[in-house]
């Protein structure tokens, strides 16, 4: 019988759907705080080597350093999305208080409690999926986003297949308890966990932010699903008819699904043209 494993496309739908209207929210007052800001190509280039370097430090550092870093960094960026939306300092400051300590609990009290680290995991990773997203997809062109898709699909194909870092950083980020991916229990037979990082739910969130300012929320919202879908037939194949399927870098998987979403407004322009 063939499986189908819902969970891993639903997942990913429900984030970026959320990525968007966080977006729409505070749209407005990110425009009020960067201006008419847009990354540049080199910028892009500079943000691709530096997220390479970072799968690598992962690799290689002591787990205190990691933890030390990533509790700084995403602490700060829980700071700076919640001041946007209520510009009240001190209110702004309990949401990286309160991941502070939960995240010193998961590591302390809780790593042997495999469904707490798998739902506190997937909170967190979630939130911060959103909130890096709303943060820095405005400041994206489309020519910039291209670019930045193209490099970052290159540094995961890199590290997955010729390094081996990406994997290396994953099973360390999990042992450590670290946000930066989806642990997904496979349903409904539960026979192992899906992993999905980050990055890859960022990239999705990036085009489908970009779809919903070009066009529209419904364009937004279809290219999710596009590449909730492509995720969806992906991991039907792999896991019912590929045996001991390794790592793959699912930035490509992100790209098909834009392309796919793309289709409907390519087809549109050429009717325009013709008309």
């Amino acid at each position: 019988m063939i499986e189908v494993n819902l969970l891993l496309p639903l997942s990913l739908f429900v984030v970026i759907a959320l990525s968007i209207s966080s977006y729409r929210k505070v749209g407005k007052r990110l425009k009020e705080a960067f201006g008419d800001k847009k990354i540049s190509i080199r910028e892009a280039i500079i943000m691709v080597i530096f997220m390479g370097i970072l799968v690598v430090v992962i690799s290689l550092i002591p787990d205190y350093a990691i933890q030390i870093l990533f509790i700084a960094v995403l602490s700060y960026s829980l700071f700076i999305f919640t001041y946007l939306f209520l510009r009240k300092i001190l209110i702004s400051v309990i949401p990286p208080t309160i991941f502070t300590i939960t995240f010193m609990l998961l590591n302390y009290f809780l790593m042997d409690n495999i469904l707490a680290v798998i739902l506190i995991t997937n909170i967190f990773s979630a939130t911060f999926a959103i909130i890096i997203t709303t943060l820095i997809g405005p400041l994206f062109s489309w020519r910039v986003i291209i670019a930045f898709a193209a490099l970052l699909t290159a540094m995961d194909i890199i590290h997955v297949f010729i390094t081996g870092y990406m994997v290396e950083a994953a099973g360390r980020a999990i042992r450590l308890g670290l946000p930066l991916m989806f642990l997904l229990p496979r349903l409904p037979s539960m026979r192992g966990v899906t992993v999905l990082g980050l990055g890859d739910v960022f990239l999705s969130g990036l085009f489908s932010i970009q779809m919903t300012s070009k066009y529209s929320l419904r364009a937004g919202l279809l290219t999710a699903a596009s590449i909730s879908m492509v995720f969806l037939v992906f991991d039907v194949i792999v896991s019912n008819f590929i045996q001991n399927a390794g790592a793959f870098p699912a930035t490509l998987l992100v790209l098909l699904g834009w392309s796919l979403g793309m289709i409907p407004h390519i087809l549109k322009r050429k009717e325009k043209k013709v008309a």
